[in-house]
């Protein structure tokens, strides 16, 4: 895993920080605080999981071609 994208990816997620803190206070499950991190994501765009699903189909067919064809990456 390359570090420098974890920690993008880390500073990315904190955005959610106060949505944890605020669950995790109450005492709620991990469904609850997901769906509310779903919500987050949804109201910054509201097709945001139909863009993800589109970008993890990309990278899943990426990384298919890469076994297929022999790439090392």
């Amino acid at each position: 895993m390359n570090k420098r994208e974890l920690a993008k990816g880390a500073k990315v997620e904190m955005e959610h920080a106060e949505t944890i803190k605020k669950f995790m206070k109450k005492g709620v499950s991990v469904k609850t605080v997901a769906k509310h991190i779903a919500k987050d994501h949804l109201e910054e765009s509201p097709s945001y999981y139909k863009q993800l699903a589109k970008i993890e189909g990309k990278f899943k067919k990426a990384k298919e071609n890469n076994k297929k064809y022999g790439s090392k990456k």
